[in-house]
C-alpha cells in the first residue's frame, strides 16, 4: 500500500507533470498513445486538439500528420517543454500550445476536426464540463478518442484525487456531454472510447 504522502505526490505529479515526469510518461504511455492515434486516424487537412498532453510525444506525432495541432495542459512545465520541443512547428503556425484547464478551453466553437485525451481525464475537476468543452470545440461530426486505464488506481491515490471511470461511467458522461456514436475497445490494459459530436442537419 502506498503511504499517504507518496500517494499524494505521485497523484500530483501525474496530474500536473514536471518535465522529468512528462518524459517518463512518454515512455510509459507509448503503446496506448500509438493505439489511440491509430484510432483517431488523422487526415492531413485536419485540425486536432490534445488535452493533457504530458510529455508531448503525441503532439509531435500529430504535428507530423495534421494541418494544425493544439495542445492544452494544466502543467506549466509540460507546456514549456512542448513549446521548446515544437518551436519550429509553433513558429510556422502549425502548432499552438496553451496552459489551460479543459473546463475552459481557449478556442472558439467548432475549431477542431478531432480530439485526443490519453490518461488525463482522471485528474479533471469536472469530467462532464470538460467533455462538454470538447464537444463545443469540435465541429459537427468531429470525433474524440479518450484513453484510460482498465484498472483503477491504488486506494491511497484514489483518496488523493486520482479518479477512475469505468466503461459505464464513461459512456454516460460522453452521452450526457453531447457525444454520440460511442464505442469502446481495449488494448494493453487500456480502455479506449471513440465518440463523435453529432452532425447537424
Amino acid at each position: 500500500m502506498l503511504a499517504v504522502g507518496l500517494a499524494r505526490f505521485v497523484t500530483r505529479e501525474l496530474g500536473k507533470p514536471s518535465r522529468l515526469t512528462g518524459l517518463l510518461l512518454n515512455a510509459a504511455n507509448a503503446p496506448v498513445n500509438s493505439r489511440a492515434l491509430k484510432l483517431l486516424a488523422v487526415d492531413p487537412g485536419e485540425r486536432v486538439i490534445e488535452v493533457g498532453f504530458g510529455g508531448g510525444r503525441s503532439l509531435a506525432e500529430l504535428a507530423a500528420h495534421a494541418h494544425f495541432v493544439a495542445g492544452v495542459d494544466r502543467s506549466a512545465a509540460a507546456v514549456d517543454g512542448a513549446r521548446k520541443r515544437l518551436a519550429r512547428e509553433i513558429a510556422a503556425g502549425a502548432v499552438e500550445v496553451a496552459q489551460a484547464s479543459v473546463e475552459d478551453l481557449p478556442f472558439p466553437d467548432e475549431s477542431f476536426d478531432c480530439g485526443l485525451c490519453v490518461h488525463a481525464i482522471y485528474f479533471w475537476p469536472d469530467p462532464h464540463a470538460g467533455l462538454a468543452e470538447m464537444v463545443r470545440t469540435l465541429r459537427p461530426g468531429g470525433r474524440l478518442v479518450l484513453a484510460t486505464s482498465l484498472k483503477g488506481p491504488p486506494e491511497a491515490m484514489a483518496r488523493n484525487g486520482f479518479g477512475h471511470l469505468d466503461r459505464t461511467a464513461q459512456e454516460m458522461l460522453l452521452r450526457d456531454a453531447g457525444f454520440g456514436d460511442v464505442r469502446f475497445s481495449t488494448s494493453r490494459g487500456a480502455l479506449l472510447a471513440q465518440a463523435r459530436r453529432p452532425s447537424t442537419g
